[in-house]
């Protein structure tokens, strides 16, 4: 037995005899492989159906961190459809790799198999409204980082790299992909093993991928903004072109 492993059945004593509690499932790089320093142990403890409470925190045990997070099943399936709504499958990759210490009723296989639906499920595109919208987004980020550059503002990195999320999060709602996690987005596009590790398959659009891989790494502030207005006229001509001049869009009030 590993030291970390040590460590979590240390976490779980307290647990293990508690009422309400029907299954245990660890999962993250101690399962998936290759643990860095920065790695802790993510402990999903899956409590009975009728629990009306959830609890997250953390535990460091002989220099592990443990993070942990507690739900019934109920609360999970609600996070599988927030999160697939949001294009993202980060629960539901958890679960599909995660190892299942215990499970009394069998509640945390069937949260395994249903996140493997979740999987299959296509994400929702952009209604024409929101496109439009989207795309006036991106134009005013981009007119927005020419004037900052121009002026030589310091503020220039940091818009740039927010107009990076943003418009890789439009993209790809576009594309009905999953949006990447900032932390990993580098390795998405250029590892394939730490695609596999985390479920993905490769972007659905290569061209795009390379123009973003570029974007954020340069780092010289005028090839960055080139960069920038090349990823912009890009995207634009995948979503059939956008014209600022008589750009209009009416939607209803929002009141509430």
């Amino acid at each position: 037995m590993e030291d970390w492993e040590i460590a979590l059945l240390s976490f779980l004593k307290p647990w293990k005899n508690r009422q309400e509690v029907i299954g245990f499932l660890v999962c993250g790089s101690y399962i998936t492989g290759k643990p860095s320093k920065h790695s802790d142990i993510d402990l999903h403890i899956i409590t009975s159906h009728d629990t009306d409470w959830r609890e997250r925190g953390s535990k460091f045990i002989d220099g592990y961190h443990i993070e942990y997070f507690v739900n019934p099943p109920k609360q999970i399936r609600a996070y599988f459809k927030k999160y697939h709504r949001d294009h993202s499958l980060d629960p539901q990759t958890m679960f599909i790799t995660g190892k299942i210490l215990h499970d009394k009723t069998g509640s945390v296989a069937q949260l395994k198999t249903e996140a493997k639906n979740w999987r299959e499920k296509k994400f929702n595109g952009l209604e024409d409204t929101s496109l439009i919208i989207q795309k006036y987004a991106l134009w005013d980020a981009l007119d927005n980082l020419q004037d900052i550059f121009e002026k030589k503002s310091k503020s220039f990195r940091y818009a740039y790299y927010a107009a990076l999320r943003n418009v890789l999060e439009f993209y790809s709602t576009y594309l009905k992909w999953e949006v990447y996690s900032p932390e990993r987005v580098y390795e998405y596009f250029t590892d394939p093993l730490v695609l596999k590790k985390y479920l993905q398959t490769e972007y659905p659009d290569p061209v795009f991928g390379e123009m973003f891989v570029k974007a954020i790494t340069v780092d010289i502030e005028y090839e960055m903004l080139v960069s920038f207005e090349e990823l912009a006229d890009y995207v634009f001509e995948q979503t059939d072109g956008f014209e600022i001049d008589g750009w209009v869009v009416r939607t209803p009030l929002e009141l509430e």
